[in-house]
């Protein structure tokens, strides 16, 4: 019986720590998210305790080609932000890409980035995940005016 208490026990704990974690990937600004999943980038580069590891940043991808402005300016902040932080180059012993999306909902902007960091291989080592819940000013500032519809209702 005592078990069976242990175990409900591990899996609330493990239910409690997912919420938490789930909650870190919310950032209030485009700028605060990209900072943090950078250094998420440097936690897990640094982790692997290999000196000469060189990361390359690639390409972000959006919902349309009118967001390629967008995934641009993820990829320059990205690489500014790990600029210092790492050795960094055209191609490396891993490589960071990503996709993002977002939608107006309930009277906000919300921003979604998802990346992987990869080996040179491509196999996906890591995954990251960026929510951003900010104003629509920022939105139509991150993706452009021409690029997205914000008279969209949440559905």
């Amino acid at each position: 019986m005592s078990n069976i208490k242990y175990g409900a026990f591990l899996i609330a704990l493990t239910t409690f720590a997912n919420a938490f974690a789930q909650d870190s990937d919310t950032a209030p600004t485009l700028n605060s998210a990209i900072e943090k999943m950078g250094d998420e980038v440097v936690r897990y580069v640094k982790a692997q305790q290999d000196d000469s590891v060189q990361i390359a940043v690639g390409t972000f991808v959006g919902p349309g080609p009118q967001s390629s402005n967008a995934g641009a300016r993820i990829v320059v902040a990205l690489r500014n932000h790990l600029r210092g932080k790492m050795r960094m180059g055209q191609t490396g012993t891993y490589s960071i890409t990503g996709e993002f999306r977002g939608e107006k909902m309930d009277g906000k902007f919300v921003t979604v980035i998802e990346a992987s960091i990869k080996d040179t291989l491509g196999t996906v080592l890591h995954r990251l995940r960026k929510k951003i819940i900010t104003d629509e000013e920022e939105g139509i500032a991150f993706f452009g005016p021409s690029s997205l519809d914000l008279t969209k209702a949440a559905g």
